[in-house]
C-alpha cells in the first residue's frame, strides 16, 4: 500500500515536471519525456496490474494537456508497459548496448506514433493522406479492369485455322 501510494506521488511530480520543466530543456524543438521512464520502471518493478494503472491515469492527465491528441499518450504509455513488461525478462540487462538499443526502439516507435499523429492534427499529412487514398482507388478501378481481361481472354478461344 506504501509502495502504491509512493508511485502515485512520483507520477504527480513527474507530471509537474514534464509540464512546467521539461519544454525548458527542448534541443530543437524536441522535449524529453520523463515519463516514459517512468512507465519503463513501474513495468519493471512493480505488478502489472498496478502499472498498468498508475500509467493509464499518468497518460490521461498528460493528455489534458494536449487536447487535440486526447488519449494518445495514455494508449502509448499503457503499449509501453505491456510491451516491456512482456519482454523485460529476455533482454540481458548485464549488456547495456542491449538496454540502449531496447530504450531507443520504444522511444522510437513512441515519439513516431506522436509526430504522425500531431502532424496529421496539423493537416500536413492530410493531402498525403487524399493522395494516397486517390491513388488506391484509382489503382484498384484499374486492377479490377485488367483482371476481368484476363478472365475474359482465358475464356476466349482463339483458333489458328489450317
Amino acid at each position: 500500500m506504501l509502495r502504491t501510494i509512493k508511485f502515485i506521488f512520483f507520477a504527480i511530480v513527474l507530471i509537474y515536471i514534464q509540464i512546467l520543466l521539461m519544454p525548458h530543456l527542448a534541443i530543437a524543438s524536441a522535449i524529453p519525456n520523463i515519463i516514459i521512464g517512468f512507465v519503463i520502471f513501474l513495468a519493471l518493478y512493480s505488478n502489472i496490474n498496478l502499472a498498468l494503472t498508475i500509467s493509464f491515469f499518468t497518460g490521461l492527465a498528460y493528455d489534458l494537456m494536449y487536447p487535440s491528441t486526447l488519449g494518445l499518450n495514455t494508449m502509448l504509455f499503457l503499449l509501453i508497459c505491456l510491451i516491456v513488461s512482456k519482454t523485460h525478462q529476455s533482454i540481458n540487462k548485464e549488456r547495456i548496448v542491449a538496454v540502449l538499443f531496447s530504450l531507443f526502439i520504444i522511444n522510437i516507435i513512441y515519439w513516431l506514433i506522436i509526430v504522425i499523429f500531431r502532424a496529421m492534427d496539423m493537416g500536413v499529412l492530410a493531402s498525403l493522406f487524399s493522395g494516397l487514398l486517390w491513388a488506391a482507388v484509382y489503382n484498384t478501378i484499374i486492377t479490377l479492369i485488367v483482371i476481368y481481361f484476363f478472365v475474359l481472354l482465358e475464356k476466349v478461344r482463339i483458333y489458328v485455322g489450317n
